[in-house]
């Protein structure tokens, strides 16, 4: 009879790649609930350790901040997405959680960096929130 072994075999377990984890973290985040949100962020901040000079873990991770009300958290994650790619829609972004921290002069600047008439875009940008809920700081409305 053969001696039990000492030894327990354990199957590894694949990392996930970026692109499981960016999935992940958007089906997290389309649940919306505060602990799926919390999941989201994780995974995102996970993909974002994979590829840090991918800007879509860091666009995910902003939307998901945003939606817990982390604005800061969402502002930082928005910053580093369009500093990795310069559209507008990461611009977009990026304002809303400025405009929700009651960065007005930092919203105007960055629109008018990509071309926008500043006063214009805020507005639109805080009628925008304010019709999907937000409550926006006074001075902004």
């Amino acid at each position: 009879m053969a001696a039990p072994s000492d030894t327990i075999s354990v199957k590894s377990i694949p990392a996930k790649s970026f692109a499981d984890l960016v999935r992940d973290g958007d089906k997290h985040r389309a649940m919306g609930t505060a602990v799926m949100l919390e999941a989201a962020v994780k995974a995102y901040k996970e993909a974002a350790g994979l590829e840090p000079q991918n800007p879509k873990a860091f666009e995910g991770m902003g939307k998901a901040l945003f939606m817990l009300d982390d604005y800061a958290g969402a502002e930082d994650a928005f910053t580093k997405a369009y500093a990795l790619e310069k559209s507008t829609s990461n611009a977009r972004e990026l304002a809303k959680a400025l405009i929700m921290l009651g960065k007005a002069e930092d919203v105007r600047k960055l629109f008018k960096k990509i071309g926008a008439d500043p006063d214009v875009a805020l507005a639109q940008a805080t009628t925008e929130l304010m019709r999907d809920g937000k409550r926006v700081p006074d001075e902004l409305t």
